[in-house]
Order: structure tokens, then sequence, then C-alpha cells
């Protein structure tokens, strides 16, 4: 049996889901490790476990006594005892761990026995299953009015998603790990970018007749005029920066603004997304779901509302390192996301 630790936010849950779905498709007898949601857990995790918020995922989780053939960490009185036994020889020591590594660890796909611990962010675990993971992870019809709406103009329009994280990533234990990768020279490259390849005539008539949710309003050759929606933790920034006006935002447009010949004189338009919150910002990453281009933060939220968009017209941009003590060379990174645009903390394409 392979277990597979999950933990994190509901971005890094879906790497884990997602590296669960390809082992079972290998014939792989996999479940999940869900311990650090609740209350036994020696280090309980701070946000919920949401993969159930998707109604087409089926899960198999670990039970106790299978966790802790390879995993007994409990902090009960027994698990404390059988620890000690362990440590004098009395009970034999706990199964194979594999943790995760900096580099692809194809020999994973390999085992039949041990515990897989770690977030396991790397398209290539699962870049072969991407459109059945686009199945199972379908996102449930929106309970309320103005999500359900924001969808339907997003997938109507050239929409623009921006991914801005700044809540957690400006705390003192994140800061240094997480912060600089996101720079005003990364959104104005990446901003460049989408307005670019908005730019550029839209679907033609044949392929938009295949896909009717992005055949409203477009006539075949037309270019559209973007629409920016911005994704962020702290809306007050967002609206604080708009307000004062937005470097990259302003660069970008100025230089795409001889091709879109359709924005008015004005500026771009701009809506901060700031009505999802707590359990409901579920729905933001259905929101980034619907973008035409989705620029995303270093972040598995936004990477995952990216890439769980069905448009065939989409564009996926993301920083070139997630954080500041990745190693790995950018031609690995490019060969392991190969339908990014990735950019780096200096506005350069990698």
């Amino acid at each position: 049996m392979l277990i597979l630790h999950v933990l994190g936010g509901l971005g890094n849950q879906l790497y884990q889901y997602a590296l669960y779905e390809k082992l079972r498709a290998l014939g792989k007898d996999v479940c999940l490790d869900v311990d650090d949601y609740t209350v036994h857990a020696r280090e309980p995790e701070k946000r919920a476990f949401a993969l159930a918020c998707f109604p087409g995922v089926s899960l198999r989780f670990a039970k106790r006594g299978e966790r802790r053939k390879y995993k007994d960490d409990g902090r009960d009185l027994v698990s404390g005892i059988r620890r000690r036994l362990r440590r004098i020889g009395l009970l034999p020591e706990t199964g194979r761990i594999v943790a995760e590594t900096e580099e692809y660890q194809e020999e994973i796909f390999s085992l039949s026995d041990g515990y897989l611990d770690g977030f396991w962010q790397n398209e290539a675990y699962f870049s072969d299953i991407l459109p059945q993971l686009r199945e199972k992870l379908a996102f449930p019809e929106p309970e309320d009015r103005i999500n359900a709406y924001y969808r339907d103009k997003l997938l109507s329009e050239a929409s623009v998603g921006v991914h801005i994280r700044r809540t957690d990533y400006l705390d003192a234990s994140h800061q240094s790990r997480y912060a600089g990768i996101c720079t005003e020279a990364y959104y104005e490259a990446a901003m460049q970018t989408a307005l670019s390849f908005c730019s550029m005539p839209s679907a033609p008539a044949a392929e938009k007749k295949k896909n009717r949710e992005y055949s409203a309003g477009r006539t075949e050759g037309k270019r559209e005029t973007p629409h920016i929606y911005i994704f962020t933790d702290d809306p007050a920034y967002a609206l604080r920066r708009l307000r004062e006006g937005i470097s990259w935002l302003t660069g970008a447009y100025e230089e795409a603004a001889s091709e879109l010949s359709e924005i008015p004189a004005g500026k771009l338009p701009v809506t901060v997304c700031d009505w999802n919150y707590g359990e409901a910002s579920f729905y933001d990453m259905l929101l980034m779901s619907c973008c035409k281009v989705m620029i995303c933060a270093n972040s598995s939220f936004s990477m995952w509302g990216a890439r769980l968009c069905g448009r065939k017209d989409k564009l996926m941009i993301r920083p070139l390192y997630q954080d500041i003590e990745q190693r790995e060379s950018y031609r690995r990174i490019r060969q392991d996301w190969k339908d990014w645009v990735l950019i780096d903390d200096a506005g350069n394409n990698a």
C-alpha cells in the first residue's frame, strides 16, 4: 500500500490529489493521509481540508492503523509507548517514508509500498492525466448570484486574471522565502504578454461553435477589449494601489495601446474580486479558471485556477521560481512546465 500525505491549503492539496489520481491510474493501491486536519494531529493544519468541495472527486482515506505502519506520531499515551518500544527494539521499525526532493522523482511510480511525504508541485507528475483531472475537478454550480454572474462574464470576454498574494507572505516566517518573487517588473512583463495575447484576433468560427461558452458577443477576427480581474487576499491594498496608479498596469497599457485600438481613451476596465473570503475563497479559484489569461502569483492556488481552465484560447503565466530557495535550473522548470509562460523577477521571459 502507498499512503500519500495531504497537507497545506487547497492549492497544495490539489497537487497531492493529482499525484494520487496518477498512482491510481497506474493501478497502485493508494490512499490519503488527512490526519493533519483532525484533532489527533501532532501539529494540526491551520487550513481546512477542502478537496471535498469538488463533487466529482472520489477519495480513499488511510485508516489510523494503516497510517501507523509508516508514521506513528500521535500525541496520545499509547502512541508514545509504541515509539519508546521501537527505540529499544521491542517493536519493528515503521515502514519506508519517501520524502519529496526538489528534483522530479520518477522512481515513486515504481513503488508499491511506502509513505509519500511532500507537496509534489511539479506538473510532470500528472501532466498526462490533466484532461481527466479537469473532469474530476469540475467546480460545483455557484450558490450565489454574484459568482454565477461573474463566471459567465469571465467566460464571455477577454478576461485577464491577476493574483496578488500578500498577507501570509508578509509574515516574518514566510517573507524571506516567498517575498520578492512577484515584483513590479514581473507583473508588468506578465501584463504586457497578456495584452499582446488578447490583441490577437478571436477564435475562428468553427472553434467557437465547438466551444459555445466563448462565442457570446464575439465576431470572427475581432480584437477584444481586455478586462482585468484582480484576485487578492488583501483587497484594501489592491484598491489603494488602483487609486494611486499601478505602474505595471499603466505601463503595460501604454505598451499595448497601439494594438488594442478598441480600448477607450481612458484605462482598461479593472475589477477587484473582493466578495469571496474564508471558506468561500474556493470560488475565487472557480473564477480564475474562467479567465482567458491568468497571471499567477507564486501560489499553488492561482496556478490551479489557471490549470483547471477549459478554454481553448487560454494563456497561463507564472513566476519562474516559486520561492527564493528553489535551486532548479530554468531549463528544467521550462521542461516540466511546458505549457506555461515563465517570467522571472526582473521581468524576463525564461
